[in-house]
Formats: structure tokens, C-alpha cells, sequence
């Protein structure tokens, strides 16, 4: 688009300068057409709507027109024209139109029957065609449209979407010679002498968008249930970019929730915005073959219009929630909108949850046998418990906070039966080391004195088939050493042996009185 800008700066200074040479392609006598070609129709290859819209200004009297037969096309015309107008409320804008400085753009001299209006450029005009489009632009932003309707200024549109078909170029023929304003829905504005068939190229520049993850390390993709991640989307706005919202579209797989409140994207780089909201919208999205949920945000024209030629960064977090499935890459992905053009898709951004399983035996030989009844409690690191929930027997996850207030948090038990007997799986981890702690002992089966260190700390870890698995042995319960009793015989020897002692006592006591 700056291209093109340069290049119908060129066109209006120089046509502009009523009554100079100007160059066209033929037309039919009095009739004239503008076709705008797109030589660099969207970033990504793919052609971009563009609808444009034009006002006629001024009225021309061609005063000659004559072929070029050394054209390259054989058909290219010169010559010469008069510009007016036949309404006074128009004549008035014009005369009144001025540029930054103060500087009228415009000589307006009228007819001594007031019904006719000549129009020139003055110095300031002819050197500031930037000025002049703005000057245009002004008069139209400022009145309504019957107003505009009734100072008998000319408004059409075209597009270069025709029925379903999204063309390179766009035309508009029938147009009577004149002088036009042509503002396109991608921002560009131009003022175009329309003598003849006029053709020119537009390249367009437009609004990109790059999305990251920021969280640190950035090579930590391995988060667990909770975890919250950070993200950055830089939008890059054109130096010409048009007075129009842009619309920050994320698309994030189910697994990830996107912070809402207002204020949780922090914007930078830009005047005028420190903070921006997502809004959940209700379209269902997809990321690959993902289910996903659409978030949106809105760039205000009037950011984007005080701000071109800058980069604006949002940045904003979101949390990996329940609905993240274990070893299936969590995406998300960027694009704007603009106008009628909408990007494509950043490429993904990705981040996996993990999990690990739990085998319960105990050894009958060699061989390893599953037993069922254990329950276990889960540590992190810190020694801080990790709280999680039941999905379905044997299979648990982390709890969420909502979950752990509700008072939903339930201890981890193995599967009793079937080819699964002994197994529990745990998702919602990250690389780390985690302890497990034996709560319930199976009958019969000595409970674990010590926590049990899990360690997941490899890429192996990462899949499915690769899954963690912490072997928990348990011993049976051991029989008490015992020893023979030797009953009640002894009581009843120890029992004669006093009685014979008591007696004999008695009978030395009594001699011994006797005497």
C-alpha cells in the first residue's frame, strides 16, 4: 500500500495542475473508467477482498484528447481539461478546503450566472497532494450522506469480488470525466483525474500478525494441569493502514482456557492502549483435527490510525485446564482481521501435559504379580500434596482449584480386576519428581514405610507408548516368631512344695513349744 500511495501522490500532483497533459486509456467519447490492480493482494499469497468506494468532485471539459499510435498498447491518449462544478454547497467546501498550514488547496472562481464554478489548484494544492486527498477525505467524513447527496457529489462503489470470485483487479466503468476521491476498504485513499480509461497498480501492504509462546524456559513445553503459560502476538500495522479496527482472533484447543478479565493483555508499543479483554465468542473453532474455542479482541480504528507504522505486542497468559488430554499436543494459533482481508494462521503453538502410571505387585518367585487394594496419596517435590481427582477407575487426574474447594479430591486406588488389576494412571504433570505415598496397604500385604520417588524427566516420557511407569512392590505380612507354653503343671508342683514346706513349719513350731 505504500507503493501505491507513492505512486497516486505522483498521479494527483501532477493532475492536479488544471488544464496539464495527462495520460489515459481510451475510453468511449465522454465516458471514462478506473481499474485498480493489486500487484500484491495479501501476505500469504491469497487474494484479499477489497471494496472501494468514489466520490466525484469536480466535472471536466476535455478540451483535446489525441491517440498515441507509438504506445505501447496503441491506445494511450493526451490532452487537456477545465474542471468546475454546478453546485454552489460544493464550490463552498472546496473554497474553504485547506491544508495543515492554513493554505487554501483550491481557487474557486464562479460565473456571473451562478451556475458554474471553476476550479483550480493553487500553489499550496499543487504541492501537497496528500493535502488535497485529506481535504476530500474531511468534507465527506464531515457531512452525512444526503448532505453529501445534495452538494452533488457523485458516490459509487466497486469491488474486485465478483459473485463468488475474488479477482486481482476491480473496475468501475460509465464514469462521467472528472475528478474523483477513491478510498479502499484496506486503507487507501487517492485522487484520481479521470479522463479517460485510467489503470493503476495498487500494492497492497497489510497488518501482519507473529505468535509465541513466552513462557520460560520457551523450550519447556512439557506443563502439567493448571499451569499457566505465557503468550505474545505482535501486530505490525502499516504505515498507511486505514482508520479501521483491527480484530486479534485466538484459536486455542479445549485443553486451554484464555484469561478473560479485563486488563489481562498487556499491551505495548502502542498510543493510546495499555490493556485490552478477550471475548469467548460462541463459533466453535478447530486447531488441526482439535476441537478449539475462538477468542477475539479489537485493535480500536482509532489506535490503529494514531499508531501506524509501529508494532504492538499483547501479551497474555493462559492455563492448561481439565479438558487437556494427556500426551496430545494443546495448540493454539493467531490471525486478524482488517477490513475485508483476514490473515492466515500462525503456525501452532504447542504444549503437552504428562502422566505416569502405577503397578502394583508383589513377587511370587521371580514372577511379578498384581494386586489390588493399595491407595496412595501424591507428593510433589516440596513435599507439597497434589491433589487429584477420579476420571474413571484406576485413572485420575490432577484437580483444578474449583474441584479442590468443592472438596472433590479422592486418593488414588489400583484397578481390582481384569487385565488392568494393580494399575492407576495420574495425568496433568510436567517433568518433574514426584513421591507416592501408600495410604492403604492390600490385605495380607505390609504397607510402604517410605514415599516412593517418580521421576519423569525424559522426552521417552512424552508419549503414550513411552508412559512412566512406577513399579510399587509390596511384601505379605510376616508370621511373628512363637514359642511352646509349659501349662499348668509347674503351678501345681510350685503349689505341693509350699503346702509340704507350710506343714513342716508347723510341726518344728509346735516341738519346739512343747519342749
Amino acid at each position: 500500500m505504500k507503493g501505491f500511495k507513492k505512486l497516486l501522490t505522483g498521479i494527483l500532483a501532477a493532475t492536479m495542475i488544471m488544464g496539464a497533459s495527462i495520460t489515459a486509456f481510451a475510453a468511449e467519447a465522454n465516458t471514462a473508467s478506473i481499474t485498480i490492480k493489486n500487484e500484491d493482494n495479501g501476505n500469504t499469497g491469497a487474494i484479499a477482498e477489497i471494496d472501494y468506494t468514489y466520490y466525484q468532485f469536480l466535472k471536466a471539459d476535455i478540451l483535446s484528447l489525441a491517440n498515441d499510435p507509438q504506445s505501447e498498447d496503441g491506445a494511450t491518449q493526451t490532452g487537456t481539461a477545465a474542471y468546475y462544478v454546478d453546485n454552489a454547497t460544493l464550490a463552498g467546501y472546496l473554497e474553504n478546503a485547506k491544508d495543515a498550514n492554513g493554505n487554501a488547496l483550491f481557487k474557486v472562481t464562479g460565473s456571473s450566472t451562478e451556475t458554474r464554478w471553476n476550479v483550480e489548484a493553487t500553489d499550496a494544492g499543487k504541492n501537497n497532494a496528500e493535502a488535497i486527498v485529506a481535504a476530500l477525505e474531511n468534507i465527506i467524513a464531515t457531512h452525512d450522506a444526503e448532505t453529501i447527496k445534495n452538494a452533488g457529489i457523485k458516490k459509487g462503489t466497486f469491488s474486485n469480488k465478483v459473485g463468488d470470485t475474488v479477482n486481482a483487479s476491480a473496475t468501475v466503468g460509465g464514469l462521467e470525466p472528472g475528478y474523483y476521491l477513491v478510498l479502499s476498504s484496506l486503507g487507501t485513499k487517492a485522487a484520481l483525474q479521470t479522463l479517460g480509461n485510467v489503470e493503476i497498480n495498487e500494492k497492497n501492504t497489510y497488518p501482519t500478525v507473529v505468535k509465541e509462546k513466552t513462557t520460560t524456559p520457551i523450550a519447556y513445553s512439557m506443563l502439567g494441569l493448571g499451569s499457566t503459560l505465557s503468550y505474545k502476538i505482535e501486530v505490525a500495522i502499516p504505515a498507511n493502514a486505514a482508520k479501521e479496527d483491527i480484530k486479534v482472533v485466538d484459536t486455542a484447543t479445549n485443553g486451554l482456557t484464555l484469561e478473560l478479565e479485563t486488563g489481562k493483555i498487556a499491551v505495548t508499543g502502542a498510543e493510546g492502549l495499555t490493556s485490552l479483554s478477550w471475548t469467548k465468542t460462541e463459533k466453535a473453532g478447530t486447531v488441526g483435527e482439535k476441537a478449539a474455542t475462538v477468542y477475539e479482541t479489537v485493535i480500536p480504528a482509532a489506535v490503529v490510525e494514531a499508531n501506524r507504522g509501529k508494532t504492538v505486542t499483547l501479551a497474555y497468559n493462559a492455563v492448561i485446564n481439565e479438558n487437556a488430554v494427556v500426551y496430545e499436543a494443546e495448540k493454539n494459533t493467531a490471525h486478524i482481521e482488517y477490513g475485508t482481508y483476514s490473515s492466515a494462521e500462525t503456525n501452532p503453538v504447542e504444549v503437552k501435559t504428562l502422566g505416569f502410571k502405577i503397578f502394583k505387585y508383589t513377587l511370587n518367585g521371580t514372577e511379578r504379580v498384581a494386586i489390588a487394594g493399595a491407595k496412595f496419596k501424591l507428593y510433589d517435590k516440596n513435599d507439597n500434596e497434589i491433589k487429584v481427582v477420579k476420571v474413571a477407575d484406576g485413572h485420575y487426574r490432577v484437580a483444578t482449584a474449583a474441584e479442590i474447594e468443592a472438596k472433590q479430591a479422592v486418593e488414588i486406588e489400583v484397578i481390582a480386576e481384569g487385565e488392568q488389576k494393580g494399575y492407576a494412571s495420574v495425568d496433568g504433570l510436567e517433568f518433574d519428581t514426584y513421591y507416592l505415598e501408600e495410604t492403604v496397604a492390600p490385605t495380607g500385604y505390609n504397607k510402604l514405610t517410605e514415599k516412593q520417588a517418580v521421576i519423569i524427566d525424559s522426552e521417552k516420557n512424552a508419549t503414550v507408548e513411552n508412559i512412566k511407569v512406577a513399579d510399587v512392590l509390596n511384601n505379605s505380612g510376616s508370621v511373628l516368631p512363637s514359642t511352646g507354653g509349659v501349662g499348668t503343671t509347674i503351678f501345681y508342683i510350685i503349689g505341693g512344695i509350699l503346702i509340704i514346706a507350710g506343714v513342716a513349719y508347723f510341726l518344728v513350731r509346735r516341738k519346739a513349744d512343747a519342749e
